[in-house]
């Protein structure tokens, strides 16, 4: 026997032997999956040998991405909304195509007993664009992307059409030379134009670049949801649990057939 078969074998004979038990370990999480084609998914960088055990880190978890400020507020609402941190969570979810960004993709189950939450809107929390309040009102105070519109004889234009205007920082009206001829106005190059420049409202700024400020934050929270796991689709699901198995991929088929 080659090498290779003898690590089938082992493979084989290990997951045999434990299957039965990680089905016991389980059973709450495999009755509420039943009936569905799909399993949930947990990303890692770590190399695992047919199953592992994980431990949770539920009461000390540190952000890896998002800022301490923002994370801690996000617990507050959640933990009002739901008794327990939701941002200390395991994330998983049953999006397997684009879950191996953040490393191999192993067969998520949580062991015993667990709670879930995850938002009806919002399908990766981190990328959603959440910044504290301040931040995105000096953003805003300096004109930054998007601040301000622009209008000339009544009409909306972008600034590259015209000279000496893409750096205003406030409203009002400007003179501008034509760069861009804008034939439908009757403006050609080199033509002197006023340019009326008006201000794009706070929150809507915010919600024309995916902007989430401290300020909306239980509004986020609001959209979270404890129930219908089998409808989060592809959205991130966090888990509160003490334990968990990462399952390689390779016994997918073993594991549907208890749904």
């Amino acid at each position: 026997m080659s090498r290779f078969d003898q690590f089938l074998v082992n493979k084989s004979e290990i997951w045999n032997n434990v299957k039965k038990n990680i089905f016991k370990d389980c059973s709450k999480i495999l009755h509420e999956l039943r009936g569905s084609d799909e399993l949930l998914y947990r990303a890692t960088n770590s190399k695992i040998f047919v199953y592992d055990i994980k431990t949770s880190r539920l009461s000390d978890r540190k952000p890896l991405d998002t800022p301490v400020d923002i994370h801690n507020e996000l617990n507050y609402w959640f933990k009002k909304k739901f008794g327990w941190n939701v941002r200390n969570g395991v994330f998983a979810t049953f999006d397997i195509d684009n879950i191996h960004v953040y490393g191999t993709a192993y067969i998520f189950l949580p062991i015993g007993d667990y709670e879930y939450a995850w938002s009806k809107k919002i399908s990766d929390l981190y990328s959603h664009g959440i910044i504290t309040y301040n931040v995105a009102k000096k953003w805003y105070d300096e004109g930054f992307g998007g601040r301000f519109e622009f209008y000339v004889k009544g009409r909306k234009i972008i600034p590259t059409a015209i000279s000496t205007i893409e750096d205003v920082t406030k409203a009002g009206k400007y003179k501008a030379i034509v760069v861009n001829g804008m034939p439908s106005l009757n403006l050609y190059k080199g033509d002197t134009v006023t340019v009326e420049v008006e201000d794009v409202p706070f929150d809507i700024w915010c919600k024309n670049r995916n902007i989430v400020s401290t300020k909306d934050i239980k509004n986020i929270v609001d959209t979270y949801t404890n129930k219908d796991l089998k409808k989060a689709g592809r959205n991130e699901i966090s888990f509160n649990c003490d334990k968990y198995y990462l399952i390689d991929r390779e016994y997918s088929d073993d594991i549907l057939a208890e749904l």
